[in-house]
């Protein structure tokens, strides 16, 4: 049933592959290890207390400063009293370990990490609140991690890729008004576009960032008439879902 489906968000979040075989998929408050020829389905991973899938997984590499493997961070509605934390899995194991963890109460869950492979580092994209808002950056596998800029809605992102003039976002705001931008020497924000919505979900495809607008109802509305209601957030113009392609050499959107 699609509405209970979308309301209680039982659906698998990503998915990525391992090898031409087998899958790991986000489902359920659990990494799932999937066989595609025998069909077998093994949850090697369950998440923090409170969350159900990470928003996304990425694979980083020593390029970037890290270990090779796959890495996602902590993604919950809530502060459960935990650290939120960023976690760790090589190629050929299926043991899940802890890489670095926030202070407590600094943010609430992390967006995305993302290879910044011109500046040999990892970008980590925090929200939601203004005080949580951030893009930090870690050198040393997560020895340390420092926030490049941060505490407002124009840094809150889920979407991200590094170019060589520097980092191209979109922002994530039911709040404010969202768009495209290029934050050039860690300091430098160049607005590329207004965007009509909030950006969730996107992904680079050769020389273009494409990316999605989403629909959100006012954050303002809480409890169970949030899942209901229809009054749309300051930062979503209208209903309609839109798919844009940013070229990442002219910077323009289409």
């Amino acid at each position: 049933f699609r509405l209970a489906e979308r309301i209680l968000r039982i659906f698998p979040r990503w998915a990525i592959a391992i090898d031409q075989d087998t899958l790991l998929v986000s489902f359920l408050g659990g990494i799932y290890n999937v066989q595609i020829s025998t069909g077998n389905i093994l949850c090697e991973h369950k998440y923090t207390e409170g969350m159900n899938n990470s928003l996304y997984i990425t694979w980083l590499e020593s390029e970037v400063g890290c270990s090779p493997g796959f890495y996602y961070g902590e993604y919950t509605a809530k502060r459960i009293g935990s650290k939120v934390a960023i976690w760790f899995r090589t190629l050929n194991s299926d043991q899940w370990k802890c890489v670095y963890h926030f202070e407590k109460d600094a943010i609430t869950h992390i967006h995305a990490l993302v290879p910044d492979v011109y500046r040999k580092r990892v970008l980590i994209l925090t929200g939601d609140a203004n005080d949580e808002v951030g893009i930090w950056a870690t050198y040393d596998n997560f020895q340390h991690v420092k926030k490049l800029v941060w505490g407002e809605q124009r840094y809150r992102a889920c979407v991200a890729v590094a170019i060589d003039r520097g980092i191209v976002y979109a922002t994530d705001s039911p709040t404010e008004k969202n768009a495209l931008y290029l934050l050039c020497n860690d300091n430098d924000l160049l607005k590329i576009a207004d965007l009509p919505g909030s950006v969730i979900y996107g992904q680079r495809y050769k020389n273009k960032l494409v990316i999605s607008t989403t629909v959100e109802p006012d954050s303002r509305v809480t409890g169970k008439e949030y899942l209901f209601t229809r009054k749309l957030g300051k930062g979503i113009e209208d209903t309609i879902v839109r798919i844009y392609a940013c070229d990442l050499v002219t910077l323009q959107l289409e």
